[in-house]
């Protein structure tokens, strides 16, 4: 009885607790095997592109892990998957909470991920983020791919070229040039990085830069840009629309600074490298005289302006059919010089026909 005394104290002490751990590892496999179930469920449900079934399951599944706390892989997979559904079904306010969490347990000082598998995951995130480069989150989504990439690789990632030009192409589109810049240099050094220094992406970055320079009215430092641009596509795709576009970019620095006999000539250039490749009254030609047009109008020269516009005008018409809304900004255009020559019925006529035009587009929107 001595004996039994002094064992029954230690079995309480160790079995009783191994029980209890025991006891509390039961929930926490059967967990884990509800979060296998999400996830396949997500997973199939996203390779159906079903992405509205897909955040159902993730949802679920990071409704389990969340449940254990900790910073543990099941969470990170989840984290990243959950968000990627949202991204795919346009639904950015939902990705966002989750994806700043994502980053923040991939990336602050106190990240475990320099797990690799964490790091093809959130790879994925940013593949969706940049699977939505058009509409109204495209900023937004480029912004988040473009982080992810730099952050993964250091700058060196072989698709974050692609993201940043997207971005800057973006950017130059809305005349956003302070912020075109630095995006297109950067997207410049990292094709460079990979593709060597003359390429026709490194030409169509420099194109941008050259672009956006001229927009910030710094002259001498867009046409080195636009130069080089051209001198790349010269090597790479000789007489291409590629080439007269750089030429007609010079020609409009020109213009800027009043250099009218230089924008002449430029302006005259691309117009006949655009006749070479796609004949006269291509549709490539569209841009020459449309800058021409806008050269005689700086000038005063009212007679050759409207000779240009109406060139333009012309040209859609014939090309793409005349109620399409292509015609209707050059029309406006030569209403106005038409104004200048004090032929207000031609105006009129023109200006009524480009209204109708812009009426049935909003309509058919």
């Amino acid at each position: 009885m001595p004996a039994a005394e002094v064992r029954s104290p230690i079995f309480i002490r160790f079995f009783i607790p191994l029980v209890l751990v025991g006891w509390c590892l039961v929930p926490a496999l059967a967990d884990s095997g509800k979060w296998h179930e999400y996830k396949n469920a997500g997973e199939q449900a996203e390779i159906e592109r079903d992405y509205a079934k897909a955040e159902y399951w993730y949802g679920k599944a990071l409704e389990e892990t969340e449940r254990s706390g900790g910073n543990t892989p099941q969470l990170e997979e989840t984290l990243t998957r959950c968000a990627a559904s949202y991204v795919m079904m346009g639904q950015m306010d939902k990705a966002e909470p989750l994806y700043e969490r994502a980053m923040k347990n991939a990336f602050d000082d106190q990240a475990r991920a320099q797990n690799p598998e964490y790091l093809v995951l959130l790879e994925d995130l940013a593949d969706a983020y940049a699977s939505q480069d058009k509409g109204p989150n495209m900023e937004t989504c480029l912004r988040h791919a473009i982080d992810i990439r730099q952050r993964v690789s250091g700058g060196k990632h072989t698709k974050l070229a692609t993201v940043l030009y997207k971005l800057a192409q973006y950017y130059a589109s809305c005349s956003r040039w302070k912020d075109a810049l630095p995006i297109s240099e950067r997207a410049l050094h990292s094709y460079e990085t990979l593709q060597g220094k003359t390429n026709v992406y490194t030409a169509q970055c420099m194109l941008i830069i050259g672009q956006a320079y001229r927009g910030l009215h710094q002259y001498d430092k867009s046409l080195e840009a636009l130069n080089n641009s051209l001198v790349m596509m010269r090597k790479i795709a000789p007489c291409s629309t590629y080439e007269s576009c750089i030429i007609r970019y010079e020609g409009e620095v020109a213009l800027e600074r009043k250099k009218y006999a230089d924008a002449l000539a430029l302006f005259d250039q691309a117009l006949k490298i655009d006749q070479k490749i796609d004949g006269k009254n291509g549709l490539y030609e569209y841009s020459d005289y449309n800058s021409l047009a806008e050269l005689y109008e700086k000038k005063g020269e009212l007679l050759k302006a409207e000779e240009n516009y109406r060139q333009v005008v012309e040209l859609f018409s014939k090309r793409v059919g005349p109620d399409n809304i292509a015609v209707a900004g050059p029309s406006l255009k030569l209403a106005s010089v038409l104004r200048k020559l004090h032929r207000q019925a031609e105006a009129d006529k023109l200006e009524t026909r480009a209204r109708l035009i812009y009426k049935a587009q909003h309509k058919n929107d």
